[in-house]
């Protein structure tokens, strides 16, 4: 991979999310707008785009592939609990927000910052194939991922299959069921998905952007251990994770991909499931922030280091 690559994408997605920070100064975007945009990205916009790239002509037909990434899916959330489990303890945090740091370890965000850079990088084709690696998270982030937050407080565990039937989820199966039987949908409808499903990219960034804006400069200097966190999930696990998946897989593409999801910032699923469950929602939110933050630097690092 061409590091420059790489480098001019994040800079175009920095470069919105700079767009997203100055519009949430100006007044032109606020939290209650970032709500809408974001329940939009994630219920409308990203489920078109999955769709859609199973019609991407650079798909390949090989549909063991798929099974494959499917498996190294669980895998990695099968690994990623543990590591994180062993991180946190390594960090010494408190009981009662350690639940809310391996939450931060193990759940990356998929859908904006990950997604999007599948697509910029590779193509429609990758966001369907990370859609799949990714399949696992839905049902792993409402049922783990709620006891991680709740243990801590009275809160019971509250979610059904609503919750991890969500729209991305229901996107990605419906991709499987039509790149496994080759229906192929009208060229119209096509290129609705496609149209709509462009924009998830702009609205993504401009909504990760204007939340940052929300988020007090004092209050990041408040917690030393989330800098830390940030060097473990940004640094020391995709370099891990490129390591050892070299040493077991053939496919360049595979060990990128998954290194690049590994390495993402932290999700903003661990802030909502907080604010749900009564974790601290404030220490979420910086952890995502500092994290998306550093992900400008160090997602091109990672790409300069192994992927050059």
């Amino acid at each position: 991979m061409d590091i420059s690559i790489i480098l001019d994408t994040m800079m175009v997605l920095f470069g919105i999310m700079a767009l997203g920070y100055g519009a949430n100064k100006a007044g032109i975007l606020d939290e209650v707008s970032n709500g809408r945009i974001s329940r939009l990205v994630l219920s409308i916009t990203t489920p078109l785009m999955i769709i859609k790239a199973v019609f991407s002509e650079s798909l390949t037909g090989d549909k063991s592939e798929v099974v494959t990434i499917f498996l190294l899916g669980l895998g990695m959330y099968a690994i990623l609990p543990l590591f994180s489990r062993i991180a946190v303890r390594l960090l010494r945090v408190k009981p009662d927000d350690s639940g809310t740091y391996e939450m931060m370890l193990i759940f990356a965000n998929t859908s904006f910052i990950g997604y999007p850079i599948m697509k910029s990088l590779f193509g429609d084709w990758a966001v369907f194939y990370s859609s799949i690696l990714n399949m696992p998270f839905n049902f792993l982030v409402f049922t783990y991922g709620v006891y991680l937050v709740s243990r801590g407080s009275k809160d019971s565990l509250r979610f059904g299959f609503r919750e991890i039937l969500n729209p991305g989820v229901v996107a990605s199966l419906v991709a499987l069921i039509l790149y496994f039987t080759g229906i192929r949908l009208p060229s119209g409808i096509i290129s609705i998905m496609s149209l709509v499903g462009d924009t998830t990219v702009p609205l993504s960034m401009l909504t990760i952007g204007s939340s940052l804006a929300l988020i007090p400069v004092k209050d990041l200097f408040r917690e030393p251990r989330l800098y830390v966190l940030s060097v473990i999930k940004l640094l020391i696990m995709p370099s891990v994770c490129y390591v050892l998946l070299s040493i077991v897989l053939k496919d360049q593409f595979l060990v990128n991909m998954i290194t690049i999801n590994v390495g993402l910032p932290a999700g903003t699923m661990t802030v909502m499931i907080s604010s749900q469950y009564n974790g601290n929602t404030r220490m979420a939110s910086i952890g995502v922030f500092i994290t998306t933050l550093a992900s400008v630097a160090t997602l091109p690092l990672i790409a300069y280091l192994f992927m050059s």
